[in-house]
């Protein structure tokens, strides 16, 4: 039945044609012109006949567009002056006519169909025995039918967009020019071409598409690095370590693929209806530096284009960008060595270090064990050998109590330095010591000098120890700040030792009695360890109690003071493949008052209680730890992933908590449940200017209501769980 409908709508387009028939012959006057001379003028042309009065005639070659060779047999030339008519043939090679008549200016003519009518009129002026050229077209349009085996594709004649089928596959294009075209029908991103001739007899084409091959199918382009970007038809496309996929419709499709330190790789492919994967493997736009030296050069830093890349002997090679880079190898005691290198990508470059001594080395002695510094640097006492760079250094002998000697060292060469400096002039000052009785023997730091009295002026500055000592009497030591310059005045009366003994009275003992005390008040400080659960967080606490009284008395005093640590893992940032992190360090001091309510449960020793008290939070500290991909320009990995961690204190105030907690304790352990309650809200600072938002391309917020998650966990003020304690000994006992 389809068919039979495009059939009829053919032939009706064909009916349409034929009624729509005017005067479609066109002579185009412009493109007239004469091709050949005469023969005089050495150009030789086919003879051209007389008329039949003998006059010159002219050929007019006359090229007919759009018209069949059947159809130009048809042609007639009708003249409207008094010209003759000589000749009028179609060409036997070209799809045109000649025509020969009497040569004249002002020659006025038309051509004549049965089909297609009469053409335009031209006045030509002819000169005998010359030949003219001329273009001529039919311009006869036609309603013309094109069905395919699918609806809603689009149809091109030659690149102009002519509509869309309709719901039967078909669609009639009207004012077509007679003629070859181009048909082009477009289904589902995927193009199909053909040739068709457009004449009074041919105006239905039909051209079907393959219906398999345009459905959407999905290409996946599998990268190295895997981390590269992905473009598909412009658009960016998630990439993983399975690809990246994306659905596309059948046709051409663009992709690129780009990564840091990888030169960008496009292409195009055709996608008809199979599923496609594509391996895209990037070629690197950087290579590596391996810097080989001697062990004798270890430790030497390694700098390149001005930023310190390691040190000598390096783990691995130093990946940079292809191009050229300056590298610079510094040491202490050398000269430094600078090159410019050119790095090719995928290869490695190397260079080997020699680096020229810039040093002496030096031996340094003194005569009397003073220590040695070298531009206020010890390096020893009494001899010290290394090296020393090459120009100036300031050598002090220095030594307690004697004067510092200060030395210019001139290091010139390479050429060893061997040099003894003479010892220092001691500092000193003047004692005078007398003693009663006389004659004593007087040590000055455990050496003797002398018997009182004496006047010594050769005691070396500082702190000095002085013994006097006799036989049958008792020493005597004193310590002297000796100064220069100052006389020290020490005197000393010697006592005689004792010769007498002394005798211990007797001890009468009476024998022991077991005394019954009991035991009314006790001091016990305990240590405990707190694991409790708030909004989103972990709470690990770390409480030590002081108890005044015993456990099983009704009523208990606790001193309290705690540290406290939450910690929570928020959910992944939208640009972040990266959990933040929450943590908060607190310490508390307070205390509570227990309440004992069933005292030696079961003679077990132990009690049921009950805790009310409150606690005073300070120095609480709260840090938001997020991360963040990005590139480092000083080292870095081609198309590897570099985390790099952020932080900002967001909450530092005191505040205040109520505590509550119910268990069962003994003497020396006790285990509850308790429940805190921060009755006054803990104040978290809501800007985070401070924080450093290092971003390729990503949105960082800025404040922290951007984020909920974490508004949630500082606004947790209920944290219940569970507690441990265990108590030691008694302080006091009464």
């Amino acid at each position: 039945m389809r068919r039979l409908c495009l059939a009829l709508l053919a032939s009706i387009a064909v009916c349409v044609a034929s009624a729509q028939m005017t005067e479609a012959i066109w002579i185009d006057i412009s493109s007239f012109k004469a091709v050949n001379s005469d023969a005089i003028s050495g150009i030789n042309i086919d003879p051209i006949n007389l008329d039949s009065s003998r006059h010159a005639c002219a050929r007019i070659k006359m090229r007919v567009e759009r018209m069949t060779k059947q159809d130009i047999d048809g042609l007639e030339v009708r003249l409207r002056t008094n010209n003759e008519l000589t000749k009028c043939k179609t060409a036997e090679y070209d799809n045109g006519l000649i025509i020969e008549m009497t040569a004249k200016p002002n020659s006025r003519f038309y051509l004549h169909h049965d089909k297609f009518g009469d053409s335009n009129e031209v006045t030509l002026n002819l000169e005998g025995n010359k030949e003219y050229y001329i273009e001529a077209s039919l311009n006869q349009q036609y309603s013309i039918t094109v069905a395919s085996n699918v609806a809603d594709a689009d149809v091109y004649i030659g690149n102009v967009f002519k509509g869309k089928t309709n719901a039967d596959g078909y669609l009639i294009v009207e004012d077509m020019l007679a003629g070859e075209h181009t048909l082009t029908i477009d289904y589902a991103g995927t193009k199909y071409r053909e040739q068709i001739v457009v004449s009074s007899s041919n105006v239905f084409f039909k051209l079907d598409v393959d219906v398999a091959a345009s459905k959407p199918q999905y290409l996946i382009i599998k990268t190295t690095p895997k981390s590269a970007l992905v473009e598909i038809n412009g658009v960016v496309v998630e990439n993983s370590a399975d690809g990246a996929s994306k659905l596309i419709q059948p046709g051409v499709f663009q992709y690129t693929v780009t990564a840091q330190n990888f030169h960008t790789k496009s292409g195009q492919g055709v996608m008809r209806g199979e599923q496609i994967t594509l391996e895209v493997d990037l070629e690197p736009a950087f290579g590596y530096l391996a810097v080989e030296a001697d062990k004798e050069f270890d430790g030497a830093q390694v700098y390149v284009d001005n930023t310190q890349r390691g040190v000598l002997p390096l783990s691995k090679d130093i990946i940079l960008k292809s191009g050229e880079h300056n590298v610079r190898i510094v040491k202490s005691m050398y000269n430094s060595m600078e090159r410019t290198v050119t790095i090719t990508d995928g290869k490695k470059t190397d260079i080997e270090v020699t680096l020229v001594p810039n040093f002496s080395e030096v031996t340094l002695r003194t005569k009397d064990g003073a220590e040695i510094w070298v531009d206020n640097v010890k390096k020893g006492a009494g001899v010290w050998q290394g090296r020393l760079e090459i120009g100036e250094h300031i050598v002090e002998c220095r030594k307690e109590s004697y004067r510092t000697a200060t030395h210019t060292l001139s290091v010139k060469s390479s050429a060893a330095i061997d040099r003894t400096f003479e010892p220092l002039k001691a500092i000193c000052g003047v004692v005078d010591i007398t003693s009663s009785p006389i004659g004593a023997t007087i040590t000055i730091d455990g050496t003797v000098v002398g018997k009182t009295p004496l006047m010594k002026s050769d005691v070396l500055v500082g702190k000095r120890q002085i013994t006097i000592s006799k036989e049958g009497y008792n020493s005597e030591t004193e310590t002297v700040e000796v100064k220069e310059g100052v006389v020290h005045t020490v005197k000393s009366t010697l006592t005689k030792k004792s010769t007498s003994t002394t005798s211990k009275p007797a001890t009468v003992s009476t024998p022991k009695q077991k005394v019954k005390s009991k035991q009314q008040n006790i001091f016990q400080v305990a240590v405990g360890l707190e694991y409790g659960f708030g909004g989103k967080q972990m709470n690990l606490g770390v409480p030590i109690d002081l108890r005044i009284g015993r456990y099983d008395q009704l009523f208990n005093l606790f001193i309290t003071g705690r540290y406290g640590y939450k910690s929570s893992t928020l959910k992944d940032e939208d640009d972040l493949d990266f959990k933040p992190e929450i943590t908060v360090n607190q310490w508390s001091l307070g205390g509570n008052v227990r309440v004992n309510f069933l005292r030696d449960v079961k003679s077990s020793g132990y009690t049921l209680f009950a805790n009310l008290g409150a606690l005073y939070n300070f120095n609480t500290k709260a840090t938001y730890k997020t991360g963040n991909i990005a590139y480092n320009s000083s080292s870095f990995d081609s198309g590897i992933d570099s985390y790099t961690e952020y932080e900002c204190d967001i909450v530092n105030k005191t505040s205040l908590s109520g505590l509550l907690a119910i268990g069962l304790g003994g003497r020396l352990m006790e285990f509850s449940l308790y429940a805190f309650y921060d009755i006054t809200p803990t104040y978290h600072n809501r800007s985070l200017s401070q924080y450093i938002t290092v971003h390729s391309g990503n949105n960082q917020p800025q404040t922290l209501t951007d984020y909920p998650d974490l508004n949630r966990v500082l606004g947790s003020r209920f944290n219940i769980g569970i507690s441990c304690k265990v108590f030691f000994g008694s302080g006091f006992a009464k």
